[in-house]
């Protein structure tokens, strides 16, 4: 018997957690075609058992590091050029 307040499991179906962590993402500013090449780029150090949340720390890192620095959302530029120095 299940309890009442138990936390469902994240799901770690490949293609469901990649769709939610691009759905995610994109809400963040960054451009589809940065985001697809920064999960195809991280796909296989997080595995194919990832969460959604680690997909998007892992796909962030990337981004941070490689994504042209004019396609960087504002917010995220700060955060950009310290990774590059």
């Amino acid at each position: 018997q299940a309890k009442a307040n138990a936390q469902p499991k994240a799901s770690t179906d490949p293609a469901e957690t990649r769709a939610k962590a691009l759905t995610t993402m994109q809400k963040w500013g960054f451009a589809q075609s940065d985001l697809e090449a920064a999960l195809d780029a991280t796909s296989a150090s997080v595995g194919d058992a990832a969460t959604a949340k680690k997909r998007q720390v892992a796909a962030l890192d990337w981004l941070l590091v490689n994504c042209p620095m004019d396609a960087v959302p504002d917010e995220y530029k700060l955060e950009a050029q310290q990774a590059r120095a």
